[in-house]
């Protein structure tokens, strides 16, 4: 039986998309609604609550969307035709607890997309450095928390400041992705202290230590999302600390606030980045 052109070319396409394998971050979503969300343990001062972030793009209309049974609240939308919807939901101070397992649901006109259940991480508690530490030039950086069962992987990230040589600045951003059961990490001192950094001044370093339970985004083929739709929904809670760079009392500088752990919509904005970098 001859097969017409067309036909040959569509299914040269469909050979194409589907041999090129897990290598590639984004994912092919062949019309469903994209989905990226999370739960994040928040441990700013006071009592410890449970928030949500979920971004949803390329529905027929604005869906419902919840954490098992509590809805969010709808906190952003755009439409650009029949299936232009794109929207955003939070919720704040969920009735979840660590150790909580959790399902993410969008109700959507032509169908409902939920996720495989994932289980809130309880938070890690960093027992090094202390707060009073001070990293001296060219001395490597230890961290050190106490784990949290039940993740699939923990994200350290390091912000670091300082001035050396007649105020000259350096900084460094950098997150460094290790497996479950990880429970310490060393950063260079050539990393900290390149070889051009003479006469250090004063400075400090924020850290953070993110359980992560959930998909790993880049290193896995597809997500969790189920139905009509597909993406990545994660669980996580993240503590930090920071500590001092040369000497605090080599000048008079402001004493640095506490590190804050990150929101559940700077979570779901680093997994879109890390997506989108592909």
């Amino acid at each position: 039986m001859l097969k017409s052109a067309s036909t040959c070319a569509l299914l040269a396409t469909a050979a194409l998309l589907f041999s090129t394998g897990c290598d590639k971050k984004v994912i092919s979503t062949m019309g469903l609604p994209s989905i990226i969300g999370t739960v994040s343990v928040d441990s700013g001062p006071g009592a410890r609550t449970i928030s949500a972030y979920v971004g949803v793009d390329g529905t027929r209309l604005l869906p419902v969307t919840a954490i098992n049974k509590e809805t969010l609240d709808l906190s952003d939308y755009s439409t650009s035709g029949e299936y232009g919807w794109s929207s955003s939901w939070r919720g704040s101070d969920l009735h979840l607890s660590p150790g909580d397992p959790c399902v993410l649901h969008v109700f959507q006109s032509n169908g409902e997309a939920h996720t495989d259940t994932e289980v809130v991480p309880n938070l890690p508690r960093i027992t090094t450095p202390e707060t009073s530490f001070s990293l001296r030039e060219d001395q490597s950086l230890d961290v050190a928390w106490v784990g949290t069962p039940g993740v699939d992987r923990y994200q350290i990230e390091f912000r670091i400041d300082y001035d050396y040589h007649r105020y000259n600045t350096f900084s460094l951003d950098t997150t460094i992705t290790l497996p479950a059961g990880s429970t310490s990490y060393t950063l260079p001192g050539s990393v900290i202290f390149p070889a051009y950094v003479d006469s250090l001044e004063f400075g400090y370093c924020y850290i953070t230590v993110t359980a992560e339970a959930g998909p790993d985004v880049g290193h896995e083929c597809g997500g969790n999302v189920k139905g009509n739709g597909c993406g990545y929904f994660f669980a996580v809670s993240t503590a930090g600390s920071r500590c001092w760079i040369g000497s605090p009392d080599a000048i008079a500088c402001p004493k640095p606030p506490a590190p804050t752990s990150q929101t559940a919509r700077q979570f779901v904005e680093r997994k879109r980045a890390l997506i989108a970098d592909q």
